[in-house]
């Protein structure tokens, strides 16, 4: 009669919490330091602390990619030494046995010491206490999903040293890719403006960690307290609700699930003579080969590129990785033949061809300019990298957005010259700097709800670059508004200084931002942006992009409003004032 399936083993699952016990207490040294550090800080309120830890979960992803994999490969590491493995399955114990009992004993490995960090954090945090109840349970479903990757990838492969390989791949596959678009396929297509956005969100590594994970949202509340020495202005966290990071942890911790079915059955079917093997499905040879061969060949090309670029870095780095893939699978170094040959070949051809296509660019999509009438708006932008998100962020007055129809028109047109005199595509960034470079990213806006992004480099002597120089001149470009009236209301503060002192001139300053209006409508952009000037002015917003500008004597009606109203900045003993004397 069949044997019944059990999933767990008392005698496995104390033997893994003995055994590898200085696994899980490292960790939980490390995160009670963490602990301690935070409450013990001075700076760290009680609203303080809550919001620290719901934030922390991004930083924590870097930890969970390797103490998953740690602990994976400590549990599962039976199965890569032939003899091991075979003695170990000699028992009267069912592979379920083993993967259900390894798999709680992982389990554990986090949450018992997360539990005892968020249990220390809780009493600190007062009423948020909950806070930590979250920040554990966003961290588990994340170990999940990093250790349920690593139980896969264990089971594909036969070394540690492959598991090793196969997790980061995996882990990193979508920045490879992107890596590698950008490498060899975006320098054939000027003008187009290839994102890694999408990319990230099929690595959880570097979204979690690059966008500092947001579990919890919370809102700053500002609080008065008058004393014998004046007012005293504190604030403190209070909680707004979850992030919206929520739903993107579940989604790992779902994965997790299936990743961990998905190893259970890859177990079954796993034959323990391939302990040693670099993988133990031979299905995975020619992904595994095609992977590792183009990768090594793009870092070739970057390595190289340090000192020359040549193509010839591209095609060493794919032979390379050729036959460096084939002496792991085959595990010896005698694979200089013709099969090996063919293969390299194959491959080379292959990206050779796409190379090709690309370059021919037959759905012309470096040559496309839309219709005038198509375009509902165009956001123009002067950087490069332009990003929404990064405006957004940082606030720079770096993009303006176009909805007259004459100027989205004219914009088409310089588009349309920029392709046509074949100023596209990245520059060596040596001239950007030091050669007359400026750089243009156009972001239309269509009536059909699409978005289209082009950007290029573009001389600033030509043609384009003159019609382009009038846009980045213009008061709403260098300001960064839309509407005048609308961007008076939004000032927060304008600063007027020289090399000695600041004044504060917001009170006043509605005449100041009309004089340099006037100068920017004058074509005097350049004339601010100037570094031989000993006045700037500051113009800072609540809402809003904010705006330094520097002051020359060509700035007829900017010196004008000064001279009148800021005597005091042209004072010649303010200009130079005595020198100290310390006796």
């Amino acid at each position: 009669m069949k044997s019944r399936i059990s999933f767990f083993n008392s005698t496995v699952f104390k033997k893994n919490i003995i055994r590898f016990c200085p696994i899980w207490i490292v960790y939980l040294v490390i995160q009670a330091m963490s602990c301690f550090g935070s409450i013990s800080s001075e700076l760290f309120t009680e609203g303080a602390l809550a919001y620290t830890v719901g934030n922390a979960i991004g930083g924590m992803s870097i930890l969970n990619l390797a103490y998953g994999f740690i602990c994976a490969i400590s549990l599962f590491g039976d199965l890569f030494n032939q003899r091991l493995c075979n003695a170990l399955h000699a028992l009267p114990l069912r592979r379920e046995t083993w993967f259900g009992t390894h798999l709680l004993s992982g389990f554990l490995f986090s949450l018992v010491p997360n539990l005892l960090a968020a249990a220390v954090t809780a009493p600190f945090m007062g009423k948020l206490w909950y806070i930590s109840a979250l920040w554990l349970l966003g961290m588990t479903a994340q170990y999940l999903f990093y250790f349920a990757l690593a139980v896969l990838c264990i089971m594909l492969c036969g070394s540690k040293f492959a598991a090793m390989a196969v997790y980061a791949i995996i882990n990193f596959f979508s920045q490879i890719v992107y890596w590698f678009i950008t490498m060899y396929y975006a320098p054939l297509l000027p003008g187009l403006h290839i994102r890694s956005t999408v990319f990230d969100w099929f690595c959880p590594t570097v979204l979690l960690t690059g966008n500092t994970a947001s579990l919890v949202k919370f809102r700053e509340v500002e609080t008065t307290l008058e004393s014998n020495f004046g007012y005293n202005y504190t604030f403190h966290y209070e909680f707004d609700g979850l992030g919206g990071d929520w739903w993107y942890i579940a989604i790992l911790g779902g994965l997790s699930i299936v990743m961990l079915g998905q190893g259970l059955v890859l177990y079954r079917k796993r034959k323990l003579e391939c302990a040693g093997d670099f993988l133990a499905f031979r299905r995975l040879i020619p992904f595994f080969t095609l992977i590792f061969t183009l990768t090594m060949g793009a870092l070739f090309q970057i390595l190289g590129g340090l000192f020359q670029d040549s193509i010839v870095y591209m095609i060493v780095g794919l032979a390379v990785g050729c036959y460096a893939s084939q002496m792991l699978l085959r595990r010896t170094v005698k694979v200089f033949d013709k099969k090996s040959l063919i293969l390299c070949g194959a491959i080379v051809g292959s990206l050779a061809l796409t190379l090709v296509v690309t370059a021919v660019d037959p759905m012309g999509l470096t040559r496309w300019t839309p219709e005038a009438d198509q375009v509902e708006a165009i956001v123009l932008s002067e950087d490069y990298e332009y990003s929404p998100e990064n405006e957004e962020l940082y606030g720079y007055v770096n993009a303006m957005t176009l909805t007259d129809s004459e100027r989205i028109r004219e914009l088409v047109e310089i588009h349309g010259l920029l392709i046509e005199t074949g100023e596209t595509g990245s520059q060596n960034i040596i001239e950007l700097f030091n050669g007359d470079l400026g750089a243009v990213h156009l972001t239309y806006q269509l009536k059909d709800g699409r978005e289209v992004e082009r950007r290029y480099y573009y001389r600033a002597s030509s043609d384009a670059g003159k019609r382009l120089e009038k846009f980045y001149g213009a008061p709403e470009f260098v300001l960064g508004y839309e509407k005048w009236d609308e961007y008076l209301k939004d000032i927060w503060y304008v600063e007027v200084c020289d090399l000695y002192d600041c004044w504060d001139v917001t009170d006043d300053c509605q005449g100041l931002l009309e004089a340099i209006r006037a100068d920017l409508e004058l074509g005097l952009a350049s004339e601010f942006e100037g570094y031989n000037s000993d006045i700037n002015i500051n113009i800072s917003r609540e809402w809003g992009k904010s705006a330094y500008l520097n002051v020359t004597e060509r700035c007829t009606n900017t010196m004008a409003w000064l001279k009148e109203n800021m005597p005091q900045l042209f004072d010649s003993e303010a200009q130079n004032p005595p020198k100290y004397d310390p006796l």
